[in-house]
């Protein structure tokens, strides 16, 4: 676990300390009760992290622009595809483009996956740089983004961390292959095997 992160999270109406928020470790255990149960998505409709606002709620934790969801890191949730062999669609980390903020969310990590039918299928305690070999693809792809441009970047230009536009917003995201990968599911992309083959193998 990284343990430099100053963590102090500004909230639309008043400021959230590590002091008075869960932990992580709070929040894994309260989301394993949860698996197998149904997370109800009373959003709007057009909100792909509905289901992420859901489980916020459930968990009672504050809502708001604060970096960071835990005391000491992020919670993500994730749908599954049909066959529960991995990720249905790119994981998205940030639509701030601050290297050292997205570092900060995606450094501890809890990510949920959920089933098709929105039931809690597992919980996982994620930090990606436990794995060393990830640390210097980030840096590579990250900046070869940044350095192409966001207006011209494609998100088949990078293998493991991509950009993508999601409601006019560009953000970075973990190309489905490697998250799924990341979390113990096999790897099935169509491209990306030399990237897949430096971090896995």
């Amino acid at each position: 676990m990284i343990d430099y992160i100053d963590h102090h999270y500004l909230t639309d109406s008043n400021v959230v300390t590590k002091n008075n928020l869960l932990t992580l470790k709070e929040g894994y255990l309260a989301i394993e009760g949860l698996v197998g149960q149904r997370l109800v998505n009373n959003e709007k409709p057009n909100n792909k992290g509905g289901l992420g606002i859901s489980l916020e709620k459930t968990l009672g934790l504050p809502q708001g622009p604060h970096q960071c969801d835990f005391a000491d890191g992020e919670l993500k949730t994730a749908k599954l595809n049909p066959k529960k062999t991995g990720l249905k669609d790119d994981f998205r980390l940030s639509a701030k483009w601050d290297i050292e903020y997205i570092l900060k969310k995606i450094s501890n990590m809890l990510v949920v996956t959920i089933t098709q039918d929105d039931i809690i299928d597992n919980v996982y305690h994620l930090n990606m740089f436990d794995n060393p070999k990830v640390m210097p693809v980030f840096l590579r792809e990250y900046n070869f983004i940044r350095e192409k441009g966001l207006d011209k970047i494609s998100q088949s230009d990078t293998n493991f961390f991509v950009a993508k536009t999601q409601n006019h917003t560009r953000s970075l995201y973990i190309a489905r292959p490697f998250m799924s990968a990341l979390l113990g599911y096999e790897f099935g992309g169509r491209k990306g095997y030399e990237t897949y083959k430096e971090v896995f193998c």
